[in-house]
């Protein structure tokens, strides 16, 4: 026998010798130990036998080159070599660092509120704002210390649009041209008092003509493009009938075609209108309503946010700025949102869960009848009845929200 052929046959002993010591201590470690066995045999997954298993020194990484040991044990990583008894030694093909675990991920259940709805105050600029009401101030004056007050609340995004646009010309009827770029006065923010105050202050009911009917279509088109999931809302206050039936006729009724924009504006768009008259004067005769209060008792109605006080008229009548401020007050009590604010982006989007009462709401991404995200996943947002469940509600409603971890697989 060559003194080659005998150098194997020693080299082969030693390895099945130090084989055979290192298998039990892979039994006999801790219980503890036992949770890195999966993480081992994953990275080992070339190894053909227990042995390779085996806990080895780390300047002892085996790498023959012989045909009879076709593998290659990993290094230690630098934390397992400074304790040999570390249960949670991490080993890699290369010797480098593991990536990271993935993020973990927490079930969570959250009574969420509603964010706070948007209302878009579409306010009658017209001379007819300068006649005097029955308190002896005008109705403009009227309207402008209502406003602040209803305002200053901050339980709703306020917004503010003036009709008709003032117009150093004398020109009347004057509005935006285009009916998808209006001029909206104050964004509807939460913090818009002082804003809103400002706009008013610089505004008089100096206004030639009454053009209602392109104010509401384009207020409606402008809540409607807005980016926010809110609910949203719009508020007529005017002070008579409208005029521009042509858009530039400053005298000629306008009735028909305003009552065709907030049916436009509440049935398309989906946006409820009610309707404020400011000290609309009485009717001449108590047995026969007048034309002008029949005209806002049906904008009213058509814009699908009647007042509901018993013993009033469906449109909100107000002879004095309290009487406003009330009116105003009692409107946002209604406003209510169907979006509700979530604290965070939730965690697990595919294994949410969306309570109102003791009802479970799917989710609908279709947005027809049922729960999405919205926001950039940072609200949760109704459709269809649930939205509507919520909106009708005596007080202002929650919803419980609730995510759940997917099942690990193994």
């Amino acid at each position: 026998m060559t003194s080659r052929n005998r150098r194997v046959i020693v080299m082969k002993t030693l390895a099945q010798t130090t084989a055979m010591k290192l298998v039990p201590s892979i039994s006999t470690r801790p219980r503890r130990a036992l949770r890195c066995v999966p993480l081992l045999v994953q990275v080992c997954a070339a190894c053909s036998t227990s042995a390779d298993l085996a806990e080895a020194p780390s300047d002892a990484a085996i790498s023959p080159n012989s045909s009879d040991a076709a593998v290659n044990v990993g290094t230690r990583s630098d934390a397992a070599a400074r304790s040999s008894d570390d249960a949670k030694a991490v080993f890699s093909l290369d010797g480098g660092a593991l990536p990271p675990p993935p993020t973990v991920c927490t079930a969570s259940a959250s009574a969420l509120l509603p964010r706070p709805a948007e209302g878009l105050l579409v306010l009658d600029r017209s001379t007819a704002m300068a006649d005097l009401a029955a308190s002896g101030t005008s109705k403009w004056a009227v309207a402008v210390s209502a406003v602040g007050q209803a305002t200053s609340s901050g339980s709703t995004a306020w917004g503010l649009m003036l009709y008709p646009k003032a117009d150093p010309s004398g020109g009347c009827c004057t509005m935006p041209t285009d009916d998808m770029a209006p001029g909206v006065e104050v964004t509807p923010d939460v913090l818009s008092s002082s804003s809103i105050d400002s706009a008013l202050a610089d505004a008089a009911p100096t206004g030639m003509g009454r053009p209602m009917a392109r104010a509401l279509v384009q207020a409606g088109n402008y809540l409607s493009t807005r980016g926010t999931s809110t609910s949203k809302y719009l508020i007529l206050v005017a002070a008579a009938e409208p005029t521009c039936a042509s858009d530039d006729l400053c005298s000629d009724i306008d009735d028909a075609r305003s009552k065709d924009a907030v049916a436009h504006v509440a049935s398309l768009l989906g946006i409820p209108v009610a309707v404020v008259a400011v000290a609309l004067a009485p009717s001449a005769n108590s047995m026969q309503t007048g034309q002008a209060q029949q005209f806002f008792t049906d904008l009213a109605k058509a814009g699908g946010m009647p007042n509901t006080t018993p013993n009033q008229p469906a449109y909100y009548a107000p002879a004095s700025s309290s009487d406003l401020a009330a009116a105003l007050a009692s409107l946002a009590s209604r406003m209510r949102s169907c979006s509700f604010a979530l604290g965070n982006p939730a965690n697990s989007t595919a294994n949410a869960q969306v309570t109102l009462g003791d009802a479970r709401i799917p989710r609908d991404v279709t947005h027809q009848n049922g729960w999405d995200f919205g926001d950039g996943d940072t609200s949760v947002v109704l459709y269809g009845k649930p939205c509507a469940d919520a909106r009708s509600s005596s007080t202002p409603t929650s919803i419980q929200f609730m995510t759940f971890c997917p099942e690990a697989v193994f």
